[in-house]
């Protein structure tokens, strides 16, 4: 019996199927269980890119303006 593989009770695999709640631990038991624990990686796979590494590297420092004194700025 699958609960009993997983090491839960039938009631936590019964609510775990019919979607009245459970677990994540008692969901990646019943996955371990059955063979299925890598359909993980479908669910949540790893970035090909850091998305910090994306932000790091948009980011620049700010650019002062100089103007001379007495003279407006030019537009255009």
């Amino acid at each position: 019996m699958t609960a009993e593989k997983a090491g839960i009770s039938e009631r936590a695999l019964r609510n775990l199927e019919t979607g009245r709640g459970s677990t994540v631990e008692t969901f990646l038991r019943v996955l371990r269980a059955v063979g299925a624990l890598d359909g993980l990686d479908a669910l949540a796979p790893r970035p090909g890119i850091d998305p910090m590494d994306l932000l790091l590297r948009g980011r620049r420092e700010p650019k002062r303006v100089r103007r001379t004194h007495g003279k407006p700025p030019e537009s255009g």
